[in-house]
């Protein structure tokens, strides 16, 4: 209880706050996590159980080392898509837009592939004036994996992907045609794949994000709150220490809401509150207790 009124108290005082975000912000709009029991992990393992892949070789760009996996990855991100296009933003989204209203937001790096923060008004991009950073890509973007060309999803495409089709790029089967006609030699056309980033695969706009990161961390932030993550991806636990140390040195805190734990001996040091708790819920405490 004192900790959680330290906490409101250190959060009133901030004047420039780093949110990093991961799945648990979006559970309760109905999107599954992934390593939970009912997450995304155990949801693609058990839809295609025939294929023997882990629920996370989903995720993983060898999955498209076969037509037949490269077939179901697309069907899968295709059903993951539909659900997330039902979801509404959580209070823990609508805490992230009150920063910025309060001008009070450095940046939120989201590990969410949904979006759900475009539909309260915040800006998504690497670019100074972004809202927020999504380190992982945006389901609701495609892009093509040989001229990497962005698009956005028609009707037509989830079409393809539920005949057992994969979409293809319209840039490239524009250029065979015009090449075809020219009578030269027919480069082929591209696959139209989710613009997000699978492990194995670098961040295309990473140079971007990284620059992202080093300014906002130069620019002093005076409080770090992490939501919803159990820091096991390698490129957040570089962003948390990082921003982290900046935070401590201007005498600020760094507090992580997550219903799971982490490794007291690898965060001791990084992390001053942990709050084991839904997202949300810390959320109506944290909102009750500020004037």
């Amino acid at each position: 209880e004192q900790d959680l009124s330290q906490i409101s108290a250190s959060i009133a005082k901030s004047k420039k706050v780093v949110l990093v975000t991961g799945a648990g912000i979006s559970c309760n709009a109905g999107i599954p996590d992934f390593r939970s029991a009912s997450g995304y992990y155990s949801l693609a393992q058990n839809q295609f159980s025939d294929m023997k892949l882990k629920g996370k070789d989903f995720f993983d760009a060898i999955i498209f080392n076969s037509p037949r996996t490269t077939q179901a990855f697309f069907t899968f991100i295709a059903n993951m898509r539909s659900c997330m296009l039902e979801a509404c933003p959580t209070p823990t989204h609508q805490f992230v837009r009150q920063l910025k209203d309060s001008k009070r937001l450095l940046r939120c790096y989201t590990q969410n592939i949904d979006g759900l923060e475009s539909q309260i008004g915040l800006t998504i991009g690497t670019t100074k004036e972004s809202d927020v950073v999504q380190l992982h890509g945006d389901i609701h973007k495609l892009k093509c994996m040989s001229c990497f060309e962005q698009f956005s999803w028609t009707a037509s495409h989830i079409e393809s992907i539920y005949s057992n089709e994969l979409p293809l790029c319209p840039s490239c089967a524009v250029r065979a045609y015009e090449r075809e006609q020219a009578g030269k030699r027919n480069l082929g056309v591209g696959v139209l794949r989710p613009d997000i980033v699978l492990y194995g695969e670098d961040h295309p706009h990473g140079s971007e994000i990284g620059n992202c990161a080093a300014n906002d961390i130069k620019s002093g932030p005076d409080c770090l709150i992490i939501a919803g993550t159990s820091l096991k991806v390698k490129g957040i636990k570089q962003l948390v220490r990082a921003a982290a140390k900046k935070v401590h040195e201007l005498g600020g805190v760094v507090i992580l809401v997550n219903v799971g734990t982490v490794s007291y001996s690898a965060w001791k040091d990084v992390i001053d509150y942990h709050v084991i708790a839904d997202c949300d819920n810390w959320v109506a405490d944290l909102l009750q207790r500020q004037p």
